[in-house]
């Protein structure tokens, strides 16, 4: 069954793309606007029609927005900004984060965040609190 556009009924086989309109599709996809409403805008009758049409502009356009966000978050990351260095790191480097409670010899509770950068495939370590408290 065929996914049709909200609010719109154009005849089959009448949509020809051109040369803006592919434009239009690459910039949309690219923000992320939904197929639907590409639809409706263009006055395409089904996501299938919109697909057969334009699905390179629809693909690239979703690539070459998350390459520009990537490349800017790594521009910032570079340039010491904290929060894009640990973003980074927690999706590309492998670092987790974890709560760690530490109670110390009179009793007080801390809290303290712990980084450790696992190899791929490497499980993260089960502490056991009590042991830790004691040594």
């Amino acid at each position: 069954m065929k996914k049709q556009a909200r609010n719109s009924t154009p005849k089959p086989g009448t949509h020809t793309p051109t040369p803006e309109k592919r434009k239009l599709v690459h910039d949309l996809a690219a923000m992320g606007t939904r197929h639907e409403d590409i639809c409706d805008l263009l006055d395409i009758g089904s996501i299938n029609t919109l697909k057969n049409h334009y699905s390179e502009e629809l693909r690239k356009g979703r690539v070459t927005a998350t390459a520009k966000v990537a490349q800017a978050l790594y521009k910032k990351a570079i340039e010491g900004d904290t929060a894009c260095m640990i973003f980074w790191m927690k999706t590309q480097g492998g670092w987790r984060e974890t709560d760690r409670m530490d109670v110390n010899v009179k009793g007080a509770m801390t809290k303290s965040f712990v980084f450790k950068i696992l190899k791929p495939g490497e499980d993260f370590p089960i502490i056991d609190a009590e042991k830790d408290a004691l040594d």
